[in-house]
């Protein structure tokens, strides 16, 4: 730990003179440097740039065809200085044994959500423009990309057409992502029984008849279909009557949503079957990675036509992605999609005489027989040409049955971990066996005939291959049964887990790949059931919110203690969960279980260890969303953990300080208050089927590393974070948030989180991280209406701590007037939390029918949205809730001084969605 300034590096023992005038680090865009600017575009961030006002790049045709992509790699090109997730700090902190599997490029686009490239949430930008040429190519009127694969477009696409007891139509073979949706929404299963040959264990499509038998039997018992899914094309490529369905179900006013999971290609080739959107289907959802060339986990959802409310479809998608949503897996959208322009009716045509080939060939061997329609008696119009299910029974095997004619030693390593094994004798997989399990696998050169459509690298997009290296593909790969996905009970993921519950303390641990957001909604549904009370503190995650949405528990909020000085919300105290839980009891009503938020994005520490005393008092389990904590249990010198503290339920992200890949996390479990196996179907609920090798090898590497003396290389981050404490704090005009900001007694902070107030440079946080990444190349990870908040983490340098103090420096001279009063951005008097007051519960306001008013109109209606600034994510109004004049003041004040909004359907606040009566 430094301990004065005479350990300070010599360059920083006194803060550097400088002029008035705009200063660019010289590092900074140095081999593109324009003379007569300060920005120092390069010809792709000029591209970027271009792109994010929602052009695609003029001539340049790079930005043209892939926005996205295109914008990620002109910010990569710049050698900015992050004090931002994640932790690998663009591959500097990158597990070794992650960058020689994947290689290096992969970190380097791994980014945190960065505003002027955007997220899932954002209206406008790179990612919105990709999404709007995916839109063209499919032939929708809007397409969404998915992080939670098909999984949650299904999911996201029932929950926006049915509301708690509608009817949903559906067929008795539906994934199980459409069961999911319906417990979470509420709506009531009827089923269709498809066609099943008894000889081939396959089940068929539906028909437009059995579709209008459904409906007609609803109807009959004064009952309406709210929706009707179909599944087309099947696993095995049967497709349905998708256009008679269509108009028969919209002569009844019922939108049709067709899960065409395994039918994203077929509008590239005239061989191939139409598809949905052009057979009339109101909502598709396609996974772009099974036959088509993206990454596994990433989806579409396409929506034609104006039967849908796209409002809802928003909100559900909101609720159910992840707010740090994969950059790696949006650019292979972009990146697949971009592929598509560029004859694919020439590649699909070859797959397609190969594939006849080999069901030529394959029909002629004795003892084998061929899927075809005429196994039905059904009259099914298509089967996919490029799905060859062979009968083998007439060989006494069943399809399970492998045969394997070499094995390697990584291979029998990872049979060995298989079985309840570590590896044997391989130090390699005993200390990481999922990567070990798919080190072997990538050994051996299979002819693979399953998913992804990249086929291991051979069809991935190439300008995909250029930004993060033909490597990666390897290793992503279908689920398969020798691995295992993330519902196996034994195998290499198991394994891994298992290590990483013995690591982190715990007596569970599961692997998420949908973030964070994804942990905290399991542990609510796990804990609350419909009706249920929440215990949470006000600036809890929007995920809180989506949670209570989908289980039904009813918000019981504590207001944080909020310090309008630096418009930052503290933790929440003992006393004010006891508070909360007497308060229950004297309205003859109980807590289900507490939510505590610790570290707070500004590193704020609850006491978790009373908490946890007095809410078991009562019998109350505690959740702790620890996202920003995961490295904790460290370095003696950080925070004890919310484990350690004896919560019963710990999300942590692993990708903010730690080092794996973004959008991966870990929920942690301890004891026996909370029921093991509601988790574990809550995760089954929320998680893709189809969840990344990629992300689930990061879990593996990362958690690896941490058993390579972690505390060393977490000490020389605080001394940098330390370093940059003081003198940040020495700058004229800024100052730096600790524990005396608030009258709350919170026992701790964290080291690795320095804020810094701006407010009387006369400039917003906003302004403050838009002049550190346009002229001195250094990306904070937040920023407020008056502070910027950075983040330390395993990567970070010394020269980037001496160029971010370089540049606040110049900040400081630029900017401070002497008549500071005058000077400094207003006081912040308006509080994002004022006199909040619920009418309606969550999930109440959520399915309740809306209409649109002007902003001005909106005073004392029921808020019909979860509207919040981003980052972090914290609801400024949450649905069910009274809209009062200090929320809008608050929310107009905040996105006049540049914060972005999120989750309104109008951005701009001229108008809101409001719960009709």
């Amino acid at each position: 730990m430094i301990s004065s300034p005479t350990t300070f590096p010599t360059n920083l023992r006194t803060l550097p003179s400088v002029d008035r005038r705009p200063s660019v680090h010289v590092g900074w865009r140095r081999r593109h440097r324009n003379p007569d600017t300060c920005a120092y575009p390069t010809k792709k961030q000029a591209t970027a740039e271009s792109t994010e006002d929602d052009n695609y790049g003029g001539v340049a045709p790079y930005a043209t065809n892939a926005p996205f992509v295109s914008a990620l790699m002109a910010f990569a090109e710049r050698d900015a200085a992050y004090f931002c997730f994640p932790g690998h700090n663009g591959g500097k902190a990158a597990p070794a044994m992650l960058s020689q599997l994947f290689g290096p490029d992969v970190f380097t686009y791994d980014s945190t959500p960065l505003p002027w490239i955007g997220n899932l949430f954002s209206s406008e930008g790179p990612l919105t423009a990709a999404q709007k040429l995916a839109a063209e190519v499919f032939g929708s009127s809007e397409t969404w990309f998915l992080v939670g694969g098909s999984t949650c477009g299904v999911m996201a696409s029932i929950m926006a057409t049915c509301s708690p007891g509608d009817f949903l139509v559906l067929p008795r073979n539906a994934h199980i992502s459409a069961t999911h949706a319906m417990v979470l929404s509420g709506a009531i299963p009827k089923y269709i029984t498809p066609e099943y040959s008894s000889l081939w264990d396959v089940a068929g499509g539906v028909t437009p008849s059995q579709v209008e038998t459904a409906i007609e039997e609803l109807k009959e018992v004064g009952k309406r279909a709210a929706a009707v899914l179909i599944t087309s094309p099947t696993y095995q490529g049967i497709c349905c009557k998708i256009d008679e369905i269509t108009k028969l179900c919209h002569s009844h006013g019922v939108p049709v949503i067709v899960d065409e999971a395994h039918g994203a290609h077929f509008k590239f080739h005239p061989r191939l079957p139409m598809t949905a959107l052009e057979q009339g289907a109101d909502l598709v959802v396609q996974s772009t990675h099974k036959v088509l060339s993206s990454l596994s986990q990433s989806s579409m959802l396409h929506m034609s036509g104006h039967r849908v409310d796209r409002e809802r479809v928003r909100r559900c998608l909101e609720a159910l992605q992840s707010t740090s949503s994969s950059y790696l897996l949006l650019a292979s959208l972009d990146a697949a999609r971009a592929q598509l322009s560029e004859n694919p009716g020439a590649i699909l045509g070859k797959a397609m005489e190969m594939a006849d080939l080999a069901r030529l060939q394959i029909g002629r061997i004795p003892g084998l027989s061929i899927l075809d329609a005429s196994c039905f008696s059904s009259d099914f119009p298509d089967m996919d040409p490029l799905r060859v299910t062979v009968g083998v029974s007439r060989l006494g095997l069943t399809g399970f049955k492998e045969t394997c004619s070499c094995q390697t030693k990584k291979q029998a390593a990872a049979e060995s971990a298989e079985d309840g094994g570590y590896g044997g004798a391989d130090p390699y997989a005993t200390n990481a066996p999922f990567v070990s399990a798919l080190m072997a696998l990538a050994e051996l050169d299979p002819a693979c005939f399953q998913f992804p459509g990249h086929n291991r690298g051979k069809a991935a997009p190439a300008m995909l291959s250029q930004l993060i290296g033909p490597d990666v593909f390897t290793y992503d790969l279908a689920p398969i049964p020798r691995i295992g996905n993330l519902s196996s009970s034994k195998g290499p993921i198991s394994d891994a887990q298992k290590l990483a519950a013995e690591l982190f303390g715990s007596s569970e641990t599961w692997f998420l790949v949908g973030g964070a957001s994804c942990g905290v909604m399991a542990s609510i549904m796990a804990t609350c059931s419909p009706g249920d009370f929440l215990v949470l503190p006000r600036n809890a995650h929007i995920s809180a919110t989506h949670a209570m949405v989908l289980s039904g528990a009813i918000p019981k909020y504590i207001t944080p203690e909020y310090s309008s000085l630096w418009d930052v919300a503290g933790g929440v105290t003992p006393s004010q969960v006891e508070t909360a839980i007497e308060e229950l009891k004297e309205g003859g009503k109980r807590a289900a279980a507490v939510l505590i938020t610790s570290p707070t994005y500004q590193g704020i520490c609850c006491k978790i260890d009373e908490t946890t005393k007095l809410c078991h008092s009562h019998g109350v389990p505690v959740i702790v969303d620890e996202a920003h904590g995961a490295h904790f249990k460290f370095h003696p010198r950080l925070p004890m953990t919310a484990l350690e503290q004896g919560a019963d339920l710990v999300v942590q992200s692993t990708h903010k300080v730690l080092s794996s890949l973004s959008q991966s996390s870990m929920l942690h479990m301890s004891g026996h208050r909370v029921d093991r196996e509601r988790v574990r179907r809550c995760l089954e609920a929320l998680q893709s089927t189809s969840s990344s090798y990629l992300l689930l090898a990061s879990f593996d590497a990362a958690r690896a590393q941490l058993s390579e003396n972690p505390g060393a290389i977490l000490g020389k981050a605080m001394e940098m974070a330390d370093l940059a404490r003081l003198q940040i704090g020495r700058i004229p005009g800024l100052s730096i948030l600790d524990a005396s900001s608030f009258s709350s007694d919170f026992p701790n902070m964290d080291p690795l989180r320095v804020t810094v107030g701006v407010s009387r440079l006369g400039l917003t946080g906003f302004k403050v991280n838009e002049l550190l990444r346009e002229e001195h190349g250094v990306i904070p990870q937040f920023e407020g209406m008056r502070s910027v908040t950075l983040v330390f983490n395993w990567g970070t340098s010394m020269e980037h701590t001496e160029r971010l103090i370089t540049a606040l420096s110049h900040l400081s001279t630029r900017f401070l007037d002497e008549n500071r009063s005058q000077n400094q951005v207003g006081s912040g008097a308006i509080t994002p939390f004022a006199g909040f007051r619920r009418e309606l519960s969550p999930r109440e306001a959520f399915f309740a029918k809306k209409r649109k008013v002007n902003i001005g109109e909106s005073l004392g209606e029921i808020c019909g949205e979860l509207i919040c600034t981003m980052p972090p994510g914290i609801p400024v109004l949450n649905p069910g809730e009274v809209i009062t004049r200090e929320a809008l003041d608050y929310l107009q004040d905040a996105r006049n001084k540049g914060a972005v909004i999120m989750g309104a359907a109008d951005p701009r606040l001229s108008s809101m969605l409001v719960c009709s009566e």
